[in-house]
């Protein structure tokens, strides 16, 4: 990584640490100075947004570690019968609770057929790509999230509302500590998904036009 790089992924991540912590330093500060006078209601309300904004700083430190895992060489894969069906199940289960005002729906037309790969990395890559549809779409807005299995090959679409990815940004979307247009966050989710995609012979497909909305599709052979 060349300085100038390396001073930019120091900046991104100075600037996402920096609202979560201020949060939780001004909720402590508020706690501790205003303990006896706060209801049950208010000293609730701080101590959820304490836990809110921690949880945010451990997602950004663990994507830093997978970004860096897959830098040194990837990560260790254990290999079975995987059934997607049960993985978008219980990916979209769990981002419905953390979706805010944001729908996360799944479809699942016929039971796709079983794959072979790990089965934690995998539900990783599809609750990265979820969490990315999640971010960038606005409150009131829908996610789906679609499995298929067609010519030999399973397809794990999910689909964004958000304002779409503009040509020039649809490489540059998936290198690590890159963010591309309206997409916030470290950069690293997309790169991380598309790694362990590549691992299993896969890919992470990405069909969007600028100002449409974005589908990223997690592709893996049958």
């Amino acid at each position: 990584m060349s300085g100038e790089r390396e001073a930019g992924f120091a900046a991104l991540v100075v600037h996402e640490l920096r609202s979560p912590l201020a949060a939780m330093i001004g909720a402590a500060r508020m706690l501790r100075a205003r303990w006896p006078e706060l209801d049950d209601a208010g000293r609730e309300s701080l101590l959820a947004l304490l836990a809110d904004e921690s949880g945010r700083v451990e997602r950004l430190l663990g994507e830093l570690q997978d970004a860096s895992r897959v830098a040194a060489g990837g990560f260790a894969y254990e290999f079975a019968e995987v059934d997607p069906g049960r993985l978008v199940e219980e990916a979209v289960a769990a981002a419905r609770v953390a979706a805010g005002g944001v729908s996360v729906l799944a479809r699942l037309d016929r039971p796709p057929a079983l794959v072979r790969g790990d089965a934690g990395r995998l539900r990783q890559a599809l609750d990265n790509l979820i969490g990315n549809a999640v971010k960038v779409s606005p409150p009131g807005a829908e996610v789906e999230v679609v499995a298929e299995s067609r010519d030999g090959a399973l397809r794990i679409s999910v689909r964004d509302s958000g304002l779409g990815v503009a040509a020039a940004d649809r490489e540059r979307i998936f290198e690590a500590f890159e963010q591309a247009g309206n997409r916030p966050g470290a950069g690293l989710g997309l790169h991380v998904a598309r790694a362990i995609a590549e691992a299993h012979g896969g890919a992470v497909e990405l069909d969007s036009a600028s100002g449409g909305g974005a589908t990223f599709a997690l592709v893996l052979p049958v």
